[in-house]
């Protein structure tokens, strides 16, 4: 798949905080979207959880296509960075 210029809308399948990444399936595509901590910390999250609705854009990464920006249209229990209370 080639990076893209649309709006893409999906939902986190997982995102691990311990390895900084985790997935997203598009709801266009029904591809799996690679996650990483900087689309989240742009944001200010230090996290998102399972289940979460979100708008995104596509780049394409080194192995597979991975989310350039972030918009959580659920926010509820996500993490927000001044909030860390890991250190």
């Amino acid at each position: 798949m080639n990076a893209d210029t649309r709006i893409h809308a999906g939902v986190v399948l997982w995102y691990d905080l311990g390895r900084g990444y985790g997935f997203v399936a598009d709801h266009f595509t029904d591809d799996l979207i690679f996650l990483t901590h900087t689309s989240l910390e742009q944001i200010g999250l230090k996290y998102v959880n399972s289940g979460s609705r979100i708008l995104f854009d596509v780049d394409q990464g080194k192995a597979s296509c991975k989310v350039r920006s972030i918009r959580v249209l659920t926010p509820s229990n996500t993490g927000l960075l001044h909030n860390n209370t890991r250190g």
